[in-house]
C-alpha cells in the first residue's frame, strides 16, 4: 500500500505528513524523534484532555476571545472525539508526553484540522477568509488561552475525581 503525503512547514522547516492524518507537522516530528515504547495514552486521559479543550472554546467564546462560529466547530470536533471518532489520530507515545507539549500539540492539530474541515463544509469560512477575517491560522484559534504546562496536569486530576466519584458515590 502506497501512502500519500502532504508537505507542512513550520519554523524548523518542512516535513511530510500522511495525507489522511488529522495531526500535523509537530506530531509528525514527535513520532519520528521519540519512538520510545509504542504505548499510547489511556482513553480516559484523552477524553479528559478533550473536555478541557472543549471547555476552553466555550470559555473563550464567553470572554469574546473566540468567534462563536469558529468555537462551534471546535466544540463539534471535541464531541466527535469524545464519541470515539478519530482515536487513531492521537499517536504520541505515552512516555513522550512528559511536560505535555507533544501530546497537547497532537490534540490541537487534530482538533484544528477537523474543525477547519467542518468550518469549510458548513460554509462558516472559506480558505481565503480564514487569514483575511481572523488573521491567524486555525491552529492558533484552538490554542487560544491554552498552554501545555497548564493543560497536561488537568486531565489526570479530572480522571482521579471521576474514579473517586464513581467508586464512592454511585
Amino acid at each position: 500500500m502506497v501512502t500519500a503525503y502532504r508537505t507542512e512547514s513550520d519554523s524548523l522547516g518542512k516535513k511530510k505528513v500522511p495525507s489522511s492524518a488529522y495531526y500535523g507537522i509537530q506530531t509528525q516530528r514527535a513520532i519520528e524523534n521519540f519512538p520510545i515504547s509504542g504505548v499510547m495514552h489511556a482513553p480516559e486521559f484523552l477524553d479528559s484532555f478533550i473536555i478541557i479543550k472543549k471547555s476552553a472554546a466555550k470559555t473563550n467564546t464567553k470572554l469574546k476571545l473566540l468567534d462563536k462560529k469558529l468555537s462551534s466547530t471546535i466544540i463539534k470536533t471535541s464531541d466527535e472525539i469524545l464519541s470515539g471518532k478519530f482515536r487513531d489520530q492521537f499517536v504520541v507515545d505515552v512516555f513522550q508526553m512528559g511536560a505535555g507539549t507533544s501530546f497537547n500539540m497532537n490534540c490541537n492539530e487534530v482538533i484544528a484540522n477537523r474543525a477547519f474541515e467542518i468550518a469549510l463544509s458548513a460554509g462558516v469560512i472559506c480558505k481565503d477568509e480564514l487569514l483575511i477575517l481572523y488573521k491567524t491560522p486555525f491552529l492558533d484559534i484552538v490554542l487560544t488561552s491554552s498552554s501545555s504546562s497548564d493543560a497536561i496536569k488537568s486531565p489526570a486530576i479530572i480522571e482521579l475525581i471521576n474514579k473517586i466519584f464513581l467508586k464512592f458515590f454511585i
